[in-house]
């Protein structure tokens, strides 16, 4: 195929699709003391519905260390997450392991279908 036709077959998709649902899940780390990790998740073209979610894991980015991990067989309707804290109707792995200011971590999140992620470094 060649380019132009190429670019030219994307333009046409990207225009219908102008109203399609966004894909991914919106991932915001708002306090991210190492004491008190909050991680905030959202859907929808806006980030501001609740996001259904089946999975959540923070692990270690340089070497993917796993610190703890929630899952839900069902899934459920989540805005804000705690680090150690497991949600009603998640259960989750081993306990969360303890988080130092610096440590850079990745906070991905499953939903139905859909996923997101975020890279974080620890503050004090």
């Amino acid at each position: 195929m060649a380019a132009p036709f190429r670019t030219a077959l994307w333009l046409v998709i990207a225009s219908l699709c102008g109203g399609c649902p966004r894909l991914g899940i919106c991932v915001t780390v708002p306090d991210k003391r190492a004491s008190s990790l909050t991680i905030h998740v959202a859907d929808g073209d806006d980030c501001k519905d609740a996001a259904v979610v089946t999975r959540l894991v923070v692990r270690r980015v340089s070497d993917g260390t796993v610190f703890w991990t929630i899952g839900s067989v069902d899934g459920a309707n989540l805005t804000v997450v705690r680090y150690g804290e497991v949600p009603a109707g998640f259960e989750q792995g081993p306990p969360a392991m303890p988080l130092a200011p610096g440590d850079q971590v990745n906070v991905f999140v499953n939903g139905r279908g859909t996923s997101g992620g975020l890279d974080v470094t620890l503050a004090q």
